[in-house]
Formats: C-alpha cells, structure tokens, sequence
C-alpha cells in the first residue's frame, strides 16, 4: 500500500514539474501583452490599468511624492533561533538551514488619492499608478513569477472611498485563525502608533463574517459599520490610503512590538499560579488531525494534562488559558499559535507532520522565550519534493515513542 501511494505521489509530482514551466509561460505572455496595453495611454484609461511602472513604497517616497508620507517604525533586525530537540536527528538540515533570519521592519504608509484592489488579499498603488511592489500580499501562482498587478489586462472602474481608509486584507487570513491573528491584527497596532484608528474612516478587510473576525476587530477598536469587505477584483480609491506593513512578509518572524501589542490586547485575565499542562486537541478538525490522539492523552491524562478543544474559545478566553500553562503539547496547527501568550519557560512539544511543516511555532517559541521541542510523525523525515496538498494530510505517531518523548519534557518540570 505505501508503495502505491507513493507511486501517485510521484506522478503528482512530475505533473506538476511539467504544469508549472507551461504555466510560467504563460504567465510570460500575459506579462507582455498588459506591458504593451499599459504603455498606451488611451488603453491604459479605457482598461482602468495600473501605470507600467512599478516601483518599491521607499522608492516612491524617494521621488516627488506630494504629501504621501511614510511612518518608519521598527527597524529590520536579524536574529539567530536555538535548534530545538527533536525525535528525528535527519531533520537538523532544516532547522540549521532556517536558524538565522531576518525580521522585517514595519512602517505605514499614507497615500494621497491611492488605489487598492483586492486581488490576493490586497494591492497597493498610487495615486499615479504605480503599483507598489512590496505593499501587497501575493497569490500562489503569481508570486514566484512575477507581481498580478504586472500582468493584469483589465481592472474595473475605482470605486471612491470619501476620508481615510486602511487596508488590512492578507490572502491567508481567510478561513484562518492564525494568519488572522498574526497577518491582520497586528497591522491595527501599527496604525494606533501613527496615523491613529480615529483619524480612518474605512477598514478594508478580506474576511469571512466569522466569529473571531468580528470579536477581535471590535476588541481592538474597529467599528464594525467602519468595515468594507476586500474581495477579489475589488477596486476603490480613498482621499488617504494607508497600508500599514505585514508582521511576517518575508519570513515567519515578529516584531517584539508584534508580540507586545497582542499580548497587552488581549491577555487581560490573571494568569494564576501557571502550573497547567495542556492538551491542545485537533479531534474536531477536518484535516491534519493527530490519528493516535484518543492513545496518547490516555498515557498523558496521569501526568496531569487537561484535554483542550478552542473551537468557539474567544481569544482572550484562550491568551489566560496559555498563560497559565507550564507545558504545551499538540499537533501542529493554528492552536499551536497561541503559545505566543505561554509564560516564558513553558515547555512545548509540537507533534508535526514533515510533509507539512513550517518553522512558525519554532520562531514564535523562540520569541517568547520558551522551550520548544518537536516531534515528527509519518516517518518523521521532511523532504523539499513533497507536493502542496500535504497541507491537509494526517498525523500518525508510534504512541508509546512519542509518549516517551513527551515524558523526557514532563521529567524536566521537575
């Protein structure tokens, strides 16, 4: 049986090896054709399209920009993490490969009469036309071969957005609670240090009408009749539009300022003795779920772990619930993403799956100061071919190695 399924997956892999050239060259063609429209004034202004020219935000501030200003904020910094224990020694390559990285730097953006067009979450132009290039979030099939704004052949007419509005959308955050929390919420603790959330008339946001969505936006201060849904092929032009930069573009990294404004937003409770040790469950998941989970918490339970499930927990309920715990043990998902609210110390062991597997709980883990391990299923080796749909494949563990694992933490708590 695996040797099928490896079988298919290779083939997915070589299909995909050929879709991807044909793709890219595709992709090429339309580039020239909207490179030859945009060139021409009279089409330019029939197809609503974007100036030929684009450009980076300092690029533009580096020219006669009018009364465009921009807010420089925290500077980039870089950073070298601590590699993690782990059950499977062959994953070090991955984890060296990823110790140092860079922490982007974070500013706002205030443009006259600019644009913004919700393609992938959000594009960024001015008031000329210059599609800014590093004010955006990228759609998949674009972003290794070249910006959508570049090869677009038409945009429909703007629609005009009177006062201020501030540009919030991330392709990611929708249907996602962590790029919701850390690609969305953070940007509003951005514009309370510049522009001010009083001073903006309109929020534009991708989102979905969830729970969360609206409880966290109005915890922070956005009015809910303030908000203007981002969708795809949106297009509006405000008297002031303002971006405020991403907490993690390049890389999965944040801002100390990151982590300090959601904590001081929404770690509200007293965090009691913080002795807890916590379970967080993805039983009630659709996808990339722990298969030996019932197995594991069995072995668990008489070590004092509490089964935890956050579906429909607000995010303040679930900040004093982390801040409480000593240790945190879990599969690899957005429940993870709150250990950024753990006490510094509290010991992590996150039960991933390689074939899916980022360095976020890591970063966020080093960032707040505690010891994170991690534990790999599914033969528990990552591989750089392994196709995109792993995203939602399951976790199998061996319960009773990965019981140990877990035990060699606990023993440390003393």
């Amino acid at each position: 049986m695996k040797l099928f399924f490896r079988k298919i997956r290779d083939q997915l892999v070589g299909i995909r090896n050929v879709l991807v050239p044909r793709i890219q060259e595709l992709l090429a063609v339309k580039k020239t054709l909207s490179q030859f429209l945009r060139r021409r004034p009279f089409l330019r202004r029939v197809l609503n399209l974007p100036s030929p020219d684009t450009i980076s935000v300092q690029g533009w501030m580096d020219r006669d920009h009018g009364r465009d200003e921009l807010y420089l904020l925290d500077p980039e910094f870089k950073t070298e993490r601590t590699i993690p224990l782990l059950n499977e020694p062959r994953n070090n390559w991955f984890f060296e490969a990823n110790r140092t990285t860079n922490v982007d730097a974070t500013w706002v953006l205030k443009l006259q009469e600019g644009f913004a067009h919700g393609h992938a979450g959000g594009q960024f132009l001015t008031s000329k036309g210059n599609y800014l290039w590093d004010a955006n979030t990228e759609d998949w099939l674009y972003f290794k071969y070249g910006f959508y704004i570049d090869s677009v052949l038409r945009l429909p007419a703007a629609t005009r957005l009177e006062g201020s509005a501030a540009v919030l959308s991330h392709r990611n955050a929708r249907n996602n609670f962590s790029h919701w929390v850390f690609d969305v919420l953070p940007r509003i603790g951005l514009l309370e240090r510049t522009v001010g959330l009083k001073s903006i008339d309109h929020f534009l946001v991708g989102h979905t009408n969830k729970r969360y969505e609206w409880e966290t936006l109005e915890q922070l201060g956005v009015a809910r009749e303030k908000v203007i849904q981002l969708l795809p092929n949106s297009y509006f032009q405000a008297s002031n539009m303002i971006f405020p930069s991403h907490s993690r573009y390049h890389s999965h990294s944040h801002q100390p300022s990151t982590m300090e404004f959601l904590k001081r937003s929404f770690l509200r409770e007293p965090t009691g003795d913080k002795k807890r040790r916590l379970f967080i469950s993805r039983a009630d998941a659709s996808f990339r779920r722990l298969k030996e989970e019932l197995d594991l918490c069995r072995l668990l339970l008489p070590h004092g772990f509490e089964v935890i499930t956050l579906a429909g927990v607000s995010l303040p309920e679930t900040a004093a619930l982390f801040a409480s715990a000593e240790m945190i043990v879990g599969p690899f998902g957005s429940g993870l993403m709150n250990i950024c609210f753990c006490p510094p110390g509290c010991i992590v062991v996150d039960i991933a799956p390689p074939e899916f597997y980022n360095v976020h709980h890591w970063y966020l883990s080093e960032e707040s100061h505690l010891v994170y391990t991690c534990y790999f299923g599914n033969s528990g080796v990552i591989r750089p071919d392994v196709p995109p749909f792993s995203v939602t494949k399951d976790i199998h563990i061996d319960v009773n190695d990965c019981y140990l694992f877990i035990k060699r933490m606990i023993e440390r708590l003393g």
